[in-house]
């Protein structure tokens, strides 16, 4: 209803996921306003590990997880390097440095210091004049 163009991609599939946002992507900055990307993806772990204790029983099955797990997106994505080319060893050297730029990134944020609590409207809303 609000004229916003939207598209659906299989959440799991980086290769699709990269092509539909490349294209809404061009599509924006050519005038063509904004884009509505739903990507259909699935958490494999609980909301909490300990679920189990809070309730009677799963809310999932085992097999639902696994067949999840069989589409673990990032092993789909090295799956399609090394289609193209690239081997075994260079996509474990890639995960090694995709988990140092996490690690370093979420030590970085572990240890900046907490925001000013007064801050929280002007980082929230557009105008704060509105207050």
């Amino acid at each position: 209803p609000f004229g916003i163009t939207a598209h659906e991609v299989d959440g799991n599939d980086v290769s699709a996921v990269w092509c539909v946002a490349g294209e809404m992507l061009e599509a924006m900055r050519a005038g063509g306003g904004p884009g509505l990307l739903v990507a259909h993806t699935y958490r494999t772990r609980g909301h909490v590990e300990a679920e189990i204790n809070f309730l009677s029983q799963p809310y999932r099955s085992d097999e639902e997880v696994a067949s999840w797990v069989a589409r673990d997106p990032l092993d789909r994505a090295a799956a399609l390097l090394i289609d193209i080319g690239l081997t075994a060893d260079e996509i474990v050297e890639i995960r090694k440095r995709v988990r140092a730029a996490v690690d370093e990134a979420s030590a970085r944020a572990r240890s900046a210091p907490a925001p000013d609590p007064k801050l929280v409207k002007s980082m929230m809303f557009s105008e704060v004049d509105a207050w």
